[in-house]
């Protein structure tokens, strides 16, 4: 018999027809008896209300506030269960919060088992402590993980921040976000065989990502004022929107950097982007994977990260990255002006291209690995 997955999320993009994790959920449903996803929405947003693609269904919550996400979305989930009372489901949330919230009200009285997702560092301290709201979140996931019948993780760190809070071992499975590396280990096949040093010309760094608090990208920006202030040339591209945009642009006005940082909205044309970096460069306060820096690795661009996500795992420090301690400027600086080196970047570059290659999971194997993660 084939598993049933309710999933409780905030992954609008499943909405859209023509993304990439709307293909993904059907990829995943064609393995599945009935994949239900229940995601968070405003009514502003405009999302069909019901979206079916053969066993696959998509609801929007289509709400006016926050609270009634969360009361409709518990709503759905009812009539759902209702549907199906001769059927056992898996309620997935994704994350220990909210959607846990609702999938443990959901289980009362059922024979439904309850699977935690947990894709960010969301129990480290520069997370848990960044709000009195964060800390609330933090005190409820804390607890209600332990009751859990799988929590699924995507690293090793995560996975040690949860047996920490005495959740069992064997409750916990590790499978981390997939990433289709084809067209990027190509790019970086190309680039690791054919590059050559620069003359004269600045050093290239970028980043990819959301713009917002946890990423500290005002580390970076500081990072490269320091490098201009010791003639060292350089120029930082930061890819993406977020939150924290204006506060950037602002702060790169007052560092009198306007001229050396460039901000652009985010592009699915990641390969292009990495194409033109010398170096990657990502300054989080914490990540649970971190998949930007996998898809730097496979596209060979050699990379500065502080000690977060995947570090450790598939990243080393002085091996295939150099890696600083979160928040430390001084250290940040130094390994961005060490990477002014070719030849310590060409090494890098390439363990770390080796190393991704190697780890890199086909897609129809990862689809049966991401569902025996929730049985």
């Amino acid at each position: 018999m084939k598993l049933n997955i309710l999933s409780i999320s905030y992954a609008k993009r499943i909405l859209d027809p023509d993304s990439r994790e709307r293909a993904r959920a059907q990829q995943y449903a064609a393995e599945l008896g009935q994949y239900v996803i229940v995601v968070f929405t405003r009514k502003s947003e405009g999302y069909p209300d019901v979206q079916k693609i053969e066993n696959l269904t998509l609801y929007a919550t289509n709400s006016l506030s926050k609270f009634g996400m969360l009361t409709r979305a518990y709503r759905i989930g009812k009539e759902v269960l209702a549907l199906y009372t001769k059927e056992q489901f898996v309620i997935s949330s994704q994350d220990p919060f909210e959607s846990c919230l609702i999938a443990r009200l959901l289980l009362p009285g059922t024979l439904h088992k309850h699977q935690v997702q947990i894709h960010g560092d969301v129990f480290n301290p520069a997370s848990s402590h960044s709000s009195l709201l964060q800390r609330v979140r933090v005190f409820y996931g804390r607890r209600i993980v332990k009751q859990a019948d799988r929590v699924r993780v995507v690293s090793d760190r995560i996975k040690r921040s949860v047996l920490s809070l005495g959740v069992p071992e064997d409750r916990i499975v590790v499978l981390p976000i997939f990433a289709n590396l084809k067209e990027l280990l190509a790019l970086g096949a190309k680039r690791l065989r054919s590059q050559s040093p620069a003359v004269d010309q600045p050093l290239q760094i970028l980043y990819i990502g959301r713009l917002s608090p946890e990423k500290n990208l005002g580390l970076l920006l500081s990072a490269c004022a320091r490098l201009k202030k010791k003639d060292i040339a350089s120029s930082l591209r930061v890819v993406g929107g977020g939150p924290e945009k204006n506060i950037l642009q602002n702060l790169a006005a007052r560092l009198d950097m306007q001229n050396d940082i460039e901000f652009v909205d985010w592009t699915n044309d990641v390969a292009s982007e990495l194409s033109q970096a010398d170096v990657f460069c990502l300054t989080s306060n914490h990540e649970g994977w971190g998949m930007v820096l996998q898809e730097a690795a496979a596209a060979g661009v050699p990379i500065v990260t502080t000690d977060v996500g995947c570090v450790g795992e598939l990243l080393y420090d002085e091996v295939s990255a150099l890696v600083v301690p979160v928040g430390n400027l001084g250290r940040l600086v130094k390994a961005l002006e060490r990477m002014t080196d070719f030849e310590l970047r060409q090494r890098l570059s390439k363990q770390a291209y080796v190393q991704v290659a190697k780890t890199a999971l086909e897609e129809n194997l990862y689809i049966k690995n991401w569902v025996a993660s929730h049985e």
